[in-house]
């Protein structure tokens, strides 16, 4: 969520490559979620995929990215991980 919240910060700021830098770190941090050698991961492929819909659209396009989808990823996240009291703290 660490990425996602620096997203919006560039966004907010205007600052394209805060903006990029971050959330092409969050793309690749959130797809690796799905890859986990127990087999038991909390997150299904389907959320993983959700989430980066969210963050980067189906476009895959960062340019497009908006501060309210990605508040919608960072929720969807925070909801399967138990981090919705400090969803905003990272």
């Amino acid at each position: 969520m660490k990425y996602l919240n620096g997203g919006k910060k560039g966004i907010a700021e205007d600052n394209k490559d805060l903006q990029y830098h971050e959330l092409s770190e969050g793309v690749a941090f959130i797809n690796a979620l799905r890859y986990n050698e127990s087999g038991d991961a909390a997150i299904t492929d389907a959320q993983v995929d959700q989430a980066l819909l969210y963050v980067w659209g189906a476009d895959q396009d960062l340019t497009k990215s908006t501060a309210a989808e990605l508040n919608k990823a960072i929720d969807l996240l925070a909801g399967i991980y138990g981090w919705e009291s400090i969803k905003g703290d990272f």
